[in-house]
């Protein structure tokens, strides 16, 4: 008997190969030496303490270092394309962001203006960009947002106006940056929820988080990262049971809980 195994190539959203970079007037590298390749279609948590480089990791995944300068080594791959030969413009066609707070993107009078933005900077027509925001907005938000202000609304409601915006334009993958900070449980359940049904959809989704207890059940992947540098890169269950987690996150309650609600929901 003749076995035959095929091994499936898992296709890369995202890859850094020797990623270094550091702020413009400034001495230290705030990354150093990352390697990692992030799959299609697969649910990232880049974890870790205050200042440790998780932001400046999606900042450097959108390109932003490219307007602010500073010293930046390696390369990047957007869908195995390097992002040297991309501006800015095209790679927010294939990656969006959502910053820690949402607020700061949001600049139109109308919740429905801002979303309707989003595909019109792509240049699209504007039934293209009607029909968009329809398929996108009666999924996350209610009809009776669309004519109120982004600034009357709470922080969960402003996160989801910035991702129903990011989903408007059609992006492959999802930058999220401590999207949870300002939430109470229940919003951070509805927009985890909200994320889960759009990576089943083919979309990749990265966030940062200092707080595995709210989000490790949902990973596939979990990246630690201290300092700048690569710790760990595994499934859930080796990061929340690994040595290095208690010595770079020092939550032991926190991390009990994550272990706790991973069990819960493989068993």
């Amino acid at each position: 008997q003749i076995c035959i195994i095929i091994i499936k190539k898992l296709k890369i959203a995202l890859e850094f190969k020797n990623v270094h970079y550091k702020y413009p007037g400034t001495e230290k590298w705030i990354l150093k030496d990352i390697n990692l390749k992030v799959p299609k279609n697969s649910f990232h948590i880049i974890a870790g303490p205050t200042g440790s480089g998780k932001t400046t990791l999606l900042m450097v995944a959108r390109g932003f270092h490219k307007e602010w300068g500073g010293n930046f080594h390696g390369n990047i791959y957007i869908l195995n394309q390097n992002i040297k030969d991309s501006d800015i413009g095209r790679l927010g066609s294939n990656v969006g962001i959502i910053f820690q707070n949402p607020s700061t993107q949001l600049h139109q009078l109308r919740v429905i203006d801002e979303i309707m933005s989003a595909p019109m900077y792509q240049g699209l027509p504007l039934q293209e960009c009607k029909k968009r925001v329809e398929t996108v907005v009666n999924q996350i938000l209610d009809v009776g947002f669309y004519n109120r202000s982004p600034n009357e609304l709470s922080y969960g409601e402003q996160q989801k106006v910035a991702l129903a915006a990011c989903l408007s334009m059609e992006c492959e993958i999802l930058l999220l940056d401590e999207p949870f900070s300002f939430l109470d449980p229940k919003s951070v359940r509805e927009i985890l929820d909200i994320l889960l049904k759009f990576k089943k959809r083919g979309k990749t989704i990265i966030l940062t988080t200092h707080n595995l207890e709210q989000v490790s059940s949902y990973a596939d992947r979990i990246v630690l990262i201290n300092n700048g540098e690569l710790i760990l890169d595994g499934s859930p269950e080796e990061v929340l049971y690994s040595n290095n987690l208690e010595e770079i996150l020092t939550s032991p309650l926190s991390i009990k809980v994550a272990k706790l609600l991973l069990y819960k929901t493989s068993s």
